[in-house]
Order: structure tokens, then sequence, then C-alpha cells
């Protein structure tokens, strides 16, 4: 599998699609979808943007390797999450966590406000933790 098709599985399995759901959500074929996860077919621009949309991640997404996240990266998305996780998100210490942020930029909605609750009761129960980042 190359590198497209990694990345196309990955997003596609963080949000619990099926590869018909995926293709209707980008009006793909389910045939199409499979070859590309499994490098035998690379998508046309057409594709790649409509995989793009259907995921709302930016097309260079399918073009970059994302070993880890810079704080220009991190910008579009850090608003969109609770204060709390906003400032964890931009903190200098947060480095070792930019892999998870990466996975959480493809989260829809109703996923970022599980995240943001899960991190929430989290921080509840051990804040001397929270408190340790100097948030």
């Amino acid at each position: 599998m190359n590198s497209l098709g990694n990345k196309l599985r990955r997003l596609r399995q963080q949000r619990r699609w099926t590869q018909r759901e995926l293709g209707d959500r980008a009006s793909i074929s389910t045939p199409h979808i499979s070859s590309m996860e499994r490098g035998l077919r690379n998508p046309s621009l057409v594709y790649a943007e409509r995989l793009a949309n259907a995921f709302k991640v930016p097309l260079e997404y399918f073009c970059t390797e994302h070993k880890s996240m810079s704080l220009e990266d991190l910008l579009p998305v850090a608003h969109s999450f609770s204060p709390t996780l906003h400032k964890l998100m931009l903190n200098e210490s947060f480095a070792p966590y930019s892999s998870t942020v990466e996975n959480l930029k493809c989260l829809d909605e109703e996923g970022r406000q599980v995240v943001d609750a899960l991190i929430s009761a989290l921080a509840k129960k051990d804040n001397n933790k929270v408190t340790e980042l100097d948030l």
C-alpha cells in the first residue's frame, strides 16, 4: 500500500466510514476507493479534491508527508476546540502530541465534542497533571 492509500484508509477508518460511505460522500465508486487504498490507482485531481472535501482536509494533505505538525498547521485547527485544548495545542510542551492533533484534525464536530468532553473529564480527575503543562 502506498502513502496515499495509507492516508485514505487511515482517514476513513478514523471516521468509522466504510469504503461505500466514503464513495458516497466523495462521489467515487467503491471499487475505485478500494483500488486507491491498496495503491493500485492514484486519484485524478478531481477525485483528490472530492476526497479532500469529504474528509474536510486541505488538498495538500494527500501530497505531503505528515510526520509532525508545526504551529502553522495547528492554528487553523486549534480554534475549533475548547479553550483548554486550544491552549494545550499551542503550548510549546505539546510537541510530543502533534501526531495526536493530526488525528484530531480529521474529526467531525461530534468527534471534537467527544474529545473535548473526555479531556475535560480527565483534567478534572487529575488536575495536577494538567497544571504541570503551564496552561
